[in-house]
């Protein structure tokens, strides 16, 4: 089947033909006529200097001669030999006209309607072909009609690939910045700190006559404190210092034993510190009831027996161990010897205000005496034993190299105190 297309083209076709036919038939006519009027071809091989003969052509409007117009043709020899056929050198003219169009054709059969077009896309995703994706575009003639293009309708096809990611950028300038937020809510207030004080207070008379003490701490109601009355406790009381305008008082601070008997003997003699400082322990004799613990509160004032360890004599508290104050469990470690002359380790607890017994008595009542020089881990071979409410475990001591500790030659324990204390206590 041919369509109405096919049958237009090939109408124009044919048209065309015969006017071409029609122009060959003019032609020939016109060589002919100059033929007849003595004009012959031009011989390319004519010689050099003899005037060739030239035929000019001038398209012709439309005119009377020609309705649709046509071509004037002119004749001549090259007189002057420049190879153009000048007006002067022109013979003979004649009008070629244009034939006029004829009338039209016949119309054609109606051809079949042809099939519509289609192009189809389909994205295409990254990878394969198109690294960054892209486009597949398909097509063909919509053979069945469907609307859609089926596989074997596809005439061709070509993928379009999206360009790959280039390279970054300059980075730009900075922007303006921008407006202020606004100021978020407040927040809620801290806890006050505890306040730090520094109060003067009276200088002690044993010190000296004229001056004061600077004592410094928090008012935070350490101990038996109140926090924040503006007041400084001696349990909040951190540091103190001592400020005297004049001299120093010198001389005995106690004396236990008045009337020219010592307060300190051989064997009687060991002294320490309480934690705070300010307190002393020492093992000390009236001059009746033997040699015991005392406790001096503020270092001058009277001593207070702790306990009778010997009702029989004397105790000698600390005479080879030393006064030592245990600060993890509160409590004064010591030796001492009890009625039956037996050394064993005691301890005092101002929890309770006792002495208590922390070894049962030692296998040989000189396991710590003058020529002592060692007291095991265990002492005597048995396990040391806790008589009342000490502390959560047993006390295990390990001395060596303890002699006679009569010499005064220096602290008992690691707060103890030297020669010029110990006689200021005793009044020498």
């Amino acid at each position: 089947m041919t369509s109405n297309g096919e049958t237009e083209r090939r109408g124009r076709d044919e048209n065309d033909a015969e006017r071409n036919q029609s122009s060959r038939w003019q032609t020939l006519g016109v060589l002919l006529a100059l033929v007849l009027a003595g004009w012959s071809v031009v011989d390319p091989g004519q010689a050099i200097g003899e005037a060739a003969p030239l035929l000019a052509t001038t398209a012709e409007a439309s005119s009377e001669a020609c309705a649709v117009g046509g071509v004037e043709l002119a004749f001549g020899r090259d007189v002057n030999l420049n190879g153009q056929l000048e007006s002067g050198e022109v013979e003979a003219t004649t009008v070629v006209c244009d034939g006029v169009q004829g009338p039209s054709g016949a119309a054609g059969q109606q051809g079949e309607a042809a099939n519509g077009f289609l192009l189809e896309t389909e994205s295409l995703p990254s990878g394969g072909a198109c690294p960054a994706g892209g486009w597949l575009l398909a097509w063909g003639e919509d053979e069945d009609g469907s609307g859609a293009l089926d596989p074997n309708e596809t005439e061709g096809g070509q993928a379009l690939c999206h360009g790959t990611l280039g390279p970054s950028g300059p980075a730009g300038a900075d922007g303006i910045n921008g407006i202020d937020g606004a100021d978020g809510e407040g927040g809620t207030n801290g806890v006050d700190g505890t306040t730090s004080l520094i109060l003067p207070r009276p200088v002690p008379t044993e010190v000296c006559s004229n001056g004061f003490v600077l004592v410094m701490g928090l008012d935070n109601g350490e101990g038996a404190g109140t926090p924040t009355d503006g007041l400084l406790h001696d349990d909040e009381v951190d540091h103190a210092l001592r400020l005297c305008k004049g001299a120093l008082v010198s001389g005995p601070l106690v004396d236990l034993n008045p009337g020219g008997g010592n307060s300190f003997t051989t064997g009687c003699e060991a002294m320490t510190l309480g934690p705070d400082g300010r307190e002393v322990w020492a093992a000390m004799t009236d001059g009746s009831t033997g040699c015991e613990l005392y406790r001096i509160p503020d270092g001058t004032s009277t001593p207070v027996r702790i306990a009778d360890v010997n009702p029989a004599g004397d105790a000698e508290p600390g005479r080879y161990l030393g006064l030592v104050w245990d600060e993890g469990l509160n409590r004064l470690l010591f030796d001492a010897l009890d009625e039956n002359g037996d050394r064993d380790l005691w301890a005092y607890s101002p929890t309770d205000g006792q002495v208590h017994r922390l070894t049962s008595a030692l296998v040989g009542r000189a396991g710590l005496g003058p020529t002592g020089r060692r007291w095991g881990a265990v002492v005597g071979g048995r396990q040391p034993e806790r008589d009342g409410p000490v502390g959560p475990t047993p006390v295990f001591v390990q001395c060596h190299g303890f002699g006679n500790m009569g010499d005064r030659s220096g602290a008992h324990g690691p707060r103890g105190l030297g020669d010029d204390r110990r006689r200021a206590l005793d009044g020498r």
